[in-house]
């Protein structure tokens, strides 16, 4: 934070070399939902852009997380695709790498994980800076 020289978060540009970079933003609790994000990443992706060539920025987001779509949409993101949480990824690899009986037990010991991990997702956006 300027006015008080306290770190509020942290942006993140990956894939710099690509024409669809992907960018994230972290806040510290205490300074969400101030308008912070939104006008650090507005000034940043303004900023990336006009030295980088940018087609559009690329964003992924969990499903559950309600607060991060909503800064994005405010953005511009437009939803493009998802693809499988990392607990369903996990899972996934388990199941590859186990005998059937192996996996049956760890379900029976943990009958909600299909459930639990069906049930998030991680939605691709891309936002188009005018």
């Amino acid at each position: 934070m300027k006015a008080t020289k306290k770190y509020a978060g942290n942006i993140v540009l990956r894939k710099l070399e690509s024409v669809t970079p992907e960018v994230g933003i972290d806040i510290v609790e205490k300074y969400q939902r101030q308008g912070i994000a939104y006008d650090t990443l507005q000034l940043f992706m303004r900023k990336v852009k006009s030295i980088c060539k940018i087609d559009y920025f690329f964003v992924r987001i969990c499903s559950d997380n309600e607060p991060g779509k909503k800064l994005f949409r405010k953005l511009g993101a437009v939803e493009i695709g998802s693809e499988p949480s990392e607990y369903q990824v996990f899972l996934n690899h388990m199941k590859e790498r186990m005998t059937e009986e192996e996996y049956e037990e760890i379900k029976r010991k943990n009958p909600d994980m299909e459930r639990i991990a069906g049930q998030r997702w991680i939605g691709h956006y891309k936002i188009e800076l005018k």
